[in-house]
């Protein structure tokens, strides 16, 4: 989902409305929580004070997942389509029979 009306074709629009919607309401923040970490690792203060989401936390927490592991399946010369291979990011769950 894009802020911005033509953030789908311009990145420069969409990065600047959505710095301006961080500024303006503090709920952003809970809906883009990875754009607004982001914006904070890379220096960015706002004018709105950092809230807590308490929906995303909710959520976050029922998850069983321990770790994340980045998967690359190599590309097969003979088929066009995986010539490039393929990224996946593969969530670990906690077992729960082996607890």
């Amino acid at each position: 989902m894009f802020i911005s009306k033509n953030g789908k074709n311009n990145p420069s629009s969409e990065l600047k409305a959505t710095i301006d919607a961080f500024n303006k309401d503090a709920q952003m923040q809970c809906k883009y929580p990875a754009r607004y970490q982001w914006l904070l690792s890379q220096g960015l203060e706002f004018s709105e004070p950092k809230v807590e989401c308490t929906e995303l936390i909710e959520w976050r927490d029922k998850q069983p997942i321990h770790s994340v592991s980045l998967v690359f399946a190599s590309g097969y010369m003979s088929n066009p389509a995986s010539l490039y291979g393929h990224m996946l990011l593969k969530l670990n769950r906690i077992n729960a029979r082996a607890q």
